[in-house]
């Protein structure tokens, strides 16, 4: 009999075109891998399930995994991030440690510690490198973007100005081309944000979108728990069963009736298919599902705007009148205010506390300009009681991560950014250092002016 109704079971997915894995080890990363252009899931520490669109199965595939840390915790501590031409990462949820799946193989690709400092964060790929929003941790919220280099293997945050968006965790994001999309997101137990920004990364500015429609918004839509009910991917978000699609740039988002009422956790489509997860007959136990996109979608979907249709302004005649000698006065008054700042800024040497090793490596490498200096002609501002190579390598280096630290907060260029290493063309072997021309452009009073 038991046999009966399993082979009427099959029949009936088979008629529909699912073909469902179950897993036993909590929610599994779900993703297609765009390297391998596989449907995969990792559940357990043997390798992972690759889906064979051709014969409609599930495949193993072996994967070593080079992990410091129980497999379990693996699955509960980490975020997914992948998407064409980026390597599949594995972030800590507080930021820090860093995975990559690299020639089947799982193995640390950082420099860092767990920093414990962005749990909720928003994480996001631009141009192939990880990206943290905000998130809570060591006692305050955050409204930082932080970012993964992968030449330095370590995190940095990125130096914004103007207006920012309030400090919050689990907002929603999505990267269209050059624009960061975040809105909504937790302050406190129980109260959060409805505000939609989009953060431009060619002048690292943010800008005010508007608010949600409140006809549309609710905290269980756009502010989600991790690899919970909610954020299904970066297109799609969920109140548990229906499904909505948002689409930022067009200021819309899409309701998706669905067929059934299955509470959906995760979803990724590709090549006119859809997987998702669910819920499985236990509490650990989840399904994971892949069937034509034409079937999951085949209901009608509605269309609704996604921001407010006329935001609450300023009303200019609440001000009152500002009478026109007032208005010169403050204008005369920001005008020599800006005379005054601005000849300051000229007759200063630059407000960065250097030691005098540091003002003198600064000042010849504002000098050289784009030409350089040599690796080794910083040895000769260390160089002042003839020590062992290895004690002046190590003076060297000092030297210059002090100056690149100290010019990277005064000047806000990244720290990595500060002087540029390259191979010189006469002979290979000597290292070249190059100023950022910002930093040359700022501090080149110093070299001038004595």
């Amino acid at each position: 009999m038991r046999l009966i109704v399993l082979f009427c079971i099959s029949i009936c997915f088979s008629a529909i075109g699912q073909t469902i894995h179950e897993t036993k080890n909590g929610i599994p990363f779900t993703f297609y891998n765009h390297q391998r252009q596989k449907f995969t899931i990792i559940e357990d520490s043997t390798g992972c399930l690759e889906y064979n669109e051709q014969t409609k199965k599930w495949e193993f595939h072996k994967i070593v995994y080079k992990l410091q840390e129980p497999f379990k915790n693996f699955l509960l501590e980490y975020n997914l991030l992948h998407e064409k031409g980026s390597k599949v990462f594995f972030i800590d949820r507080g930021c820090g440690y860093v995975y990559i799946l690299e020639n089947d193989t799982l193995k640390r690709h950082d420099r860092s510690f767990h920093h414990k400092n962005q749990y909720g964060g928003t994480l996001f790929l631009y141009q192939g490198q990880p990206h943290i929003f905000g998130g809570y941790g060591l006692f305050t919220m955050k409204n930082i973007i932080t970012y993964y280099n992968l030449k330095e293997r370590e995190w940095f945050v990125h130096q914004v100005t103007g207006d920012i968006p309030k400090p919050r965790y689990q907002a929603h994001g999505m990267l269209v081309g050059n624009l960061f999309y975040m809105a909504a997101g937790f302050y406190d137990s129980g109260k959060y944000y409805d505000d939609v920004w989009s953060f431009d990364f060619g002048n690292l500015k943010w800008k005010l979108l508007g608010k949600i429609k409140p006809s549309l918004f609710t905290y269980t839509l756009f502010c989600t728990d991790y690899r919970g009910i909610g954020n299904l991917s970066k297109q799609f978000i969920s109140t548990g069963i229906d499904i909505f699609e948002l689409d930022y740039q067009k200021k819309q988002i899409a309701k998706h009736r669905m067929a059934n009422s299955i509470v959906i956790k995760e979803i990724t489509v590709q090549n006119g298919l859809v997987m998702y997860v669910k819920h499985g007959n236990t509490e650990n136990n989840f399904d994971v599902i892949i069937e034509n996109q034409s079937d999951f979608f085949k209901l009608k979907k509605e269309i609704f705007p996604l921001l407010v249709d006329n935001p609450k302004r300023v009303d200019k005649s609440s001000l009152g009148i500002v009478s026109v000698g007032m208005l010169i006065f403050v204008l005369l008054a920001l005008l020599i205010l800006f005379i005054i700042i601005y000849i300051k800024k000229r007759r200063s040497q630059g407000s960065i506390d250097l030691s005098p090793s540091e003002k003198e490596l600064l000042e010849l490498m504002c000098l050289k300009g784009e030409e350089g200096i040599e690796i080794s002609e910083v040895s000769d501002f260390v160089n002042t009681d003839n020590p062992s190579i290895d004690t002046l390598k190590k003076r060297r280096e000092g030297l210059i991560k002090s100056l690149k630290s100290k010019i990277s907060q005064d000047a806000k260029i990244p720290i990595h950014e500060v002087i540029m290493e390259s191979k010189s063309a006469q002979d290979k072997r000597i290292k070249i250092l190059v100023l950022n021309s910002k930093a040359i452009e700022k501090y080149r009073l110093i070299a001038t002016q004595k």
